[in-house]
């Protein structure tokens, strides 16, 4: 991994990745047959074969076995593959400095790659896009394969593999940028665990907050940019992080009580160093006459370490100013007074130094002085908050964890790094701040540095070094959340793309600020909304954001984790983009809910068309009372035959830990019995099982019929679910056990002819019913082809006869009916 960015002090040194390959790889068999070429057919499968991630679930490969055939196969076999004559095993070879024994080394990988690619011109089109299209194959693949490893996986080797994936694919994409009109991205590799267990217990050791380890790999996508930042050290908090956790941080508080003005850690004598107030009432006074208020802090003639503030009013006095923007929990807040020790105050003035004009120090506005603490001054400062750093001529960033380092001895990469990390991004408000900001500087230790410049380095080593292109495309796509004029497209549509993105792991004081902040970086009436009180402000927020999206909203958002609001007609809305703890979907996939088609908010909730199935109860022969015990474990899944396509499918629920609903547990079949159930889906439903488990599967959202008019289902919903066509193997157990079923239940009526209820749930009865049951099973296998193999696949060794048993036994327990709503159908959905 030589060629992975690292900062200029890191945690540890580069691991050496050891070579693990029990053969070379064989240059002769093309990359996409290997695996069937050396006797493993099952991580390749081809469509009507079970998928290798079940495949690997029923007979997993012992780790040791898998990392050496992903070496040889993913790492050897890729860059043999795709730098065809460059390519040279040696090359990628070296000796260990601990012990001299074999490890990879991709010190080579660049120019290597770059020089094939360079070579590629000189053909003509159509075969550059053969070989491209055939690299982004190769590419893809390795993606899909690659997360199937264990975590007992070496993490060193999966990291290796990863970043070759990585640098290659970024190359083949620069390459066809631009050349060809059709061209197709390689996929982005799924990212989320990224860390091992050994890289976070590091990382936490080198002052990281478990939840920000989960924050970047939820935000971030590129292997360069999680690598770089697991190498990188943070200074010491002002508390210890070892009881955070990876949902919650407890260094930075989040309620107002936790919020302590400090003084600064080289105050010499706290208790003579007095607070310096501002009388709120002039403040008040400017703010009602729609001026700012803005402080000029001056050193006393006599006394130079002594300063003194003079309150000042925006519209008499035209200088200009800088806005603060910082972090409460750094010391710099007060929620009782409009004061501030003298110590950070003078500190204050001397950050302000190097924006002097004429030996003048600018004026400057802060939260803490100049925006009063009762409710109608606190009113006015929020309504001019837009303008307040919007007129500022630069923001001046401050946060405790950047004043540790100069920005001279930082590369601009590790500058960034440490900008994105800091406790300043967790924060609604500094988002607000500098999104309105023209030109923000951030405070470091030797002084303050523009943030223009700094993207402008950052582009010069994208452009220059495929080492750091993924990194920096990661760097620049959460950057962007931090510019005004990216939250609107050029017709003035709202992008709550950017919008959820940006908000995505922040935090605030008071949960109804969320909302005034919305508002002002979404160009919405601030003061619509600022009136009204708890969610009655988000509300009115989907409102304006409807009436800014010429009436409508994505249909998909309701498909969003996280909490509902909980007023009639807008039960389908998010309460808040800002959920704490771990999300179920990372940022990344989160923006697919606000693509597509639109609908309309309306006051009995969302109206769109959505894909859909709706669901009854199995319409066979009806179970008598003895098939509630015959089997006892109930299934939570919902197994039904698409009636309209006559398709196997089944729905589980998405993710039982990120629902608070106490049906969560219940099993889907008592649920489509209760009453109407149905299930609408973020996508269109898959017309065929496919290889890759992951392209069959469809999001969707449980939901209860509650009237049908003027063909418009209205419907609650329920808690979210994973719609899937079964694979084939599992048609094949499932047509057996209908069968199966269907003969077992009409022995089973002959037999129970003329009993009385106790006399038909009897352990007699039971006995036999179950005995007869395994042996019709036994019979079936015998006696049909395929099926035996079809239970094993599904099932595991040894799962012939008595586990298939179970599905005919517990039918009722999780199989019924359903069909696909045909047509535009129209949805109400609250």
């Amino acid at each position: 991994m030589d060629h992975l960015p690292i900062p200029a002090d890191p945690i540890l040194p580069l691991p050496e990745v050891p070579y693990l390959c029990n053969e070379p790889y064989d240059v002769n068999i093309p990359f996409l047959e290997y695996p069937r070429r050396k006797g493993r057919p099952w991580m390749t499968p081809k469509v009507g074969e079970a998928p290798y991630t079940n495949h690997e679930k029923l007979f997993p490969t012992p780790s040791r076995d898998l990392e050496s055939f992903f070496q040889t196969w993913l790492f050897f076999g890729l860059l043999a593959e795709l730098l065809a004559e460059l390519f040279n095993h040696d090359r990628f070879m070296s000796k260990s400095e601990r012990d001299g024994s074999p490890v990879i080394s991709t010190k080579q990988l660049q120019p290597l790659t770059e020089q094939r690619f360079e070579s590629l011109k000189a053909l003509n089109k159509p075969m550059q896009k053969g070989i491209y299209l055939h690299a982004v194959q190769c590419i893809d693949l390795t993606t899909r394969i690659l997360p199937v490893a264990a975590p007992d996986f070496k993490s060193a080797v999966k990291t290796s593999i990863a970043s070759v994936v990585e640098l290659l694919g970024d190359a083949i994409d620069k390459a066809i940028k631009g050349t060809f009109s059709d061209a197709v991205r390689c996929e982005r590799l799924f990212t989320r665990n990224f860390y091992s267990e050994e890289m976070k217990f590091a990382m936490v050791a080198a002052n990281w907050c478990p939840n920000d380890i989960t924050r970047l790999t939820d935000k971030f996508t590129s292997t360069q940019l999680l690598y770089f930042f697991s190498k990188m050290k943070k200074p010491p908090s002002i508390a210890s992080h070892r009881d955070c956790t990876t949902k919650f941080c407890l260094v930075h508080p989040i309620s107002l009580s936790q919020h302590r003005t400090h003084h600064r850690e080289t105050c010499n004598n706290e208790s003579t160093c007095r607070d310096i107030s501002i009388d709120h009432r002039p403040v008040l006074d400017i703010l009602r006459s729609g001026a700012l208020p803005l402080l000029r802090i001056s050193n006393k003639e006599n006394e130079p370490s002594k300063v003194t503030i003079e309150l000042c009013n925006s519209r008499t006095n035209t200088a200009h100013y800088v806005a603060i923007s910082h972090v409460w929990a750094d010391g710099l807040s007060n929620s009782e007074a409009n004061s501030l020790p003298h110590c950070q105050l003078a500190r204050l003035g001397r950050m302000l130094d190097p924006f002097a004009e004429a030996g003048k120090r600018p004026l400057v506005w802060l939260d803490t002085l100049c925006c009063p603490v009762n409710p109608e001054g606190k009113a006015l400062a929020l309504l001019q908050m837009k303008r307040t750093y919007a007129e500022a001529k630069k923001t001046l960033i401050l946060d405790s964890t950047l004043y540790n380092y100069n920005s001279q001895n930082l590369s601009a990469t590790e500058l960034h790094a440490r900008y994105l990390t800091s406790g300043w991004m967790r924060r609604l408000w500094t988002l607000q701040e500098s999104a309105l900001s023209s030109d923000p500087w951030v405070q470091f230790k030797d002084g303050p540095l523009s943030l223009i410049p700094m993207f402008s380095r950052l582009k010069k080593v994208h452009d220059e070094n495929l080492n750091y292109r993924r990194l920096v495309q990661d760097m620049w796509i959460d950057s962007q959340s931090l510019t005004l004029y990216t939250y609107s497209s050029p017709n003035g549509v709202p992008d709550l793309r950017l919008l959820d993105r940006g908000l995505s792991h922040r935090n605030t004081t008071v949960a109804s600020d969320e909302a005034l902040c919305i508002a002002t970086l979404m160009n919405l009436d601030v003061s619509e909304i600022l009136p009204l009180l708890g969610e009655d402000r988000m509300c009115k927020v989907w409102d304006l954001l409807a009436v800014a999206n010429s009436g409508s909203l994505p249909r998909k958002m309701i498909f969003l984790d996280g909490a509902k609001l909980s007023r009639h007609g807008y039960r389908w809305a998010p309460s808040t983009l800002l959920p704490p703890g771990e999300r179920f979907h990372p940022v990344q996939s989160r923006v697919l809910r606000w693509c597509g088609p639109q609908g309309k908010p309306t006051s009995k909730g969302l109206m769109a068309e959505y894909p859909s199935y709706r669901f009854h109860p199995y319409s066979g022969p009806f179970p008598s009372p003895i098939w509630e015990v015959l089997h006892k474990m109930r299934q939570v899944r919902f197994v039904f035959k698409d009636q309209s396509r006559d398709i196997w499918c089944q729905i589980m629920y998405l993710d039982s830990s990120q629902s608070s609903s106490e049906d969560i547990q219940t099993p889907l079949v008592d649920l489509v019995a209760k009453g109407d159930l149905a299930v609408i889906l973020a996508e269109e439903p898959p017309e065929n099982p496919s290889a890759f488990l992951e392209e069959a599967y469809r999001e969707g959202i449980l939901v209860t019929v509650t009237e049908e008019k003027e063909d418009v289902l209205h419907a609650s919903l329920g808690n979210s679910v994973i719609l899937t066509p079964l694979s084939p193997q599992e048609v094949i157990v499932y047509e057996a056990a209908e069968r199966l079923m269907q003969e077992l239940r009409t022995w089973e009526l002959k037999e129970s002819e003329g009993l009385e209820v106790a006399e038909q749930v009897s352990e007699e009865r039971i006995t036999k019913l179950r005995a007869n049951c395994k042996e019709m099973t036994r019979k079936l296998l015998a006696e049909e082809p395929g099926l035996g193999d079809a239970v094993v696949e599904i099932l595991g060794e040894g799962g012939e006869g008595l586990d298939l048993w179970v599905y005919v036994a517990g039918w009722f327990n999780h199989v019924g009916k359903g069909w696909r709503v045909e047509g535009a159908k129209m949805w109400c959905i609250d």
